[in-house]
């Protein structure tokens, strides 16, 4: 009785250790499976990032395209506001040395050039 006791004890320790070395490849595999989901996480954040970046690319590049048929008059439009912000910088300068008679004499050139 004794002996089959011990010979029991010893089939259930061998059983306890290979239960022991299972659950130990287990939590290596599913360590390894958390960094393998992290990781396709990161790569699809940076995939996303990437995207975006040439949707913006695409957009951009587009609407210079759309810009081409009319493009003396994009023109145009393009030296009229770069001709006001001058002018709005020079009358600012100006105003901010006090030079009132520059300020007037700015905003009339202004007006003569666009009209």
């Amino acid at each position: 009785m004794q002996r089959r006791r011990e010979e029991e004890l010893a089939e259930l320790q061998k059983q306890l250790a290979e239960l022991t070395s299972q659950l130990e490849t287990l939590e290596m595999n599913m360590k390894k499976f958390v960094a393998g989901v992290q990781q396709m996480a990161d790569m699809q954040t940076e995939k996303e990032k990437s995207n975006k970046e040439d949707e913006d690319a695409y957009r951009l590049k587009k609407q210079t395209i759309d810009l081409l048929p009319n493009a003396e008059e994009n023109m145009a439009k393009l030296q009229v506001c770069v001709c006001v912000c001058v002018c709005v910088c020079v009358c600012v300068r100006a105003c901010m040395k006090g030079d009132g008679n520059r300020f007037f004499y700015t905003l009339y050139i202004s007006h003569v050039t666009l009209s």
